[in-house]
C-alpha cells in the first residue's frame, strides 16, 4: 500500500487475453469471495470459548472471540472489482483495500492457486518472490503484473473475464 505507483512502460502483451469493448462504452466487473475456511475457525473457537469462559468465571476469555469477530469482519469477505481505473480488492468494511491502476497494469491472466503451496496459507499474504495474495481459497484466481514487477493475486470465481477486462482497460489507460 506504501509503494509508489509507476506508469506501465511497455504495452500490454498482444498474447494476453482481452475482451473487445466499442470505444466509448464502459465496462466494469464486480464478484465478491468469501473465506469459508477462516468463518469456520472463527466459529469453533467462539462455540469453544464462550461457555469456558462462563464456566470458569475467566471473562478475558471473551476478548478472543470479540478480536476474532473484528478480524473476520475486516478479511473474510473481500469485493474485488474491475473497471477503467483497475483492479481494486477492498475487504467488507473497505479496509483493508488494495488498488492497481490501469496504468501501472503490465498484465493480468487467470491461473490456479493453491493457498499452502505458493502462500503459506489462507488470508492476505506474501509469497514466493514476494507476490502479494487475497487467498481465501484454492482454485481459480487473478494474478495481475503491475510497474516494477510486482505482483498481486487474487482468488476468486471467474477469474479469467476479470482478468481480460483488465488487460483491455490497461491497454486503453495508455
Amino acid at each position: 500500500p506504501g509503494d509508489v505507483v509507476q506508469a506501465a512502460t511497455a504495452p500490454v502483451p498482444k498474447t494476453t487475453k482481452s475482451l473487445t469493448i466499442t470505444e466509448g462504452k464502459r465496462a466494469a466487473w464486480i464478484r465478491q469471495v468469501t473465506g469459508r475456511s477462516g468463518a469456520w475457525i472463527m466459529v469453533v473457537t467462539t462455540v469453544l470459548t464462550g461457555p469456558m469462559a462462563i464456566l470458569t468465571a475467566q471473562w478475558w476469555m471473551l476478548t478472543i472471540p470479540a478480536a476474532l469477530a473484528v478480524l473476520g469482519a475486516t478479511m473474510l469477505v473481500w469485493t474485488v472489482r474491475v473497471d477503467a481505473r483497475g483492479l481494486d480488492v477492498r475487504s467488507a468494511v473497505g479496509w483493508p483495500r488494495i488498488h492497481v491502476p490501469a496504468t501501472s497494469v503490465e498484465g493480468a491472466e487467470a491461473r490456479q492457486v493453491h493457498p499452502l503451496h505458493q502462500f503459506g496459507g489462507w488470508g492476505w499474504r506474501t509469497g514466493v518472490g514476494g507476490t502479494i495474495g487475497i487467498v481465501m481459497r484454492k482454485g481459480e484466481g487473478i494474478e495481475v503484473v503491475h510497474s516494477g514487477g510486482k505482483r498481486l493475486v487474487v482468488t476468486v470465481d471467474d477469474a479469467e473475464t476479470a482478468a481480460a477486462l483488465l488487460n483491455t482497460m490497461a491497454d486503453r489507460a495508455r
